[in-house]
């Protein structure tokens, strides 16, 4: 018995060896996979907290541009605004100039017509005072 004790000895102890290796190591590898789980989880969530940060910030520069962009449109109108005011006024001085030239050529070339026109308005002038006299 002592072959056979011998030959199970050398048989048992290296296949128990084998055995305890290999759940070792299998249970290393387990700990090794979590330990990756958990770090990629890790930078997973810092990845996912940069991006929002990044995104917050492009959405401040948006809306910063977006106001920025208003801001310059409403100034801009502001300026077409003053410059179409000019050019009524302009327009108005031009007709009210040219009025006066042709009115003042007219004087100058017929003085007693500028007179006759006058004396008319000195008449419906006193017909007017007239009438409002009377309705009082």
């Amino acid at each position: 018995m002592s072959e056979i004790t011998q030959i199970f000895i050398s048989v048992i102890v290296p296949i128990a060896t084998s055995i305890i290796s290999y759940k070792m190591a299998v249970k290393q590898s387990v700990i090794e996979l979590e330990k990756t789980k958990t770090q990629y989880n890790i930078e997973l969530q810092k990845v996912r907290e940069q991006s929002q940060v990044e995104l917050q910030k492009s959405q401040n520069e948006l809306e910063k541009i977006k106001l920025e962009s208003e801001k310059e449109i409403k100034k801009i109108q502001t300026e077409l605004d003053k410059q179409a005011d000019l050019y009524s006024k302009n327009s108005e001085t031009d007709m009210t100039n040219k009025f006066m030239e042709q009115f003042m050529t007219q004087i100058f070339s017929d003085p007693n017509a500028l007179i006759e026109q006058l004396k008319f308005m000195n008449e419906i002038s006193k017909i007017g005072e007239e009438k409002n006299i009377k309705n009082k």
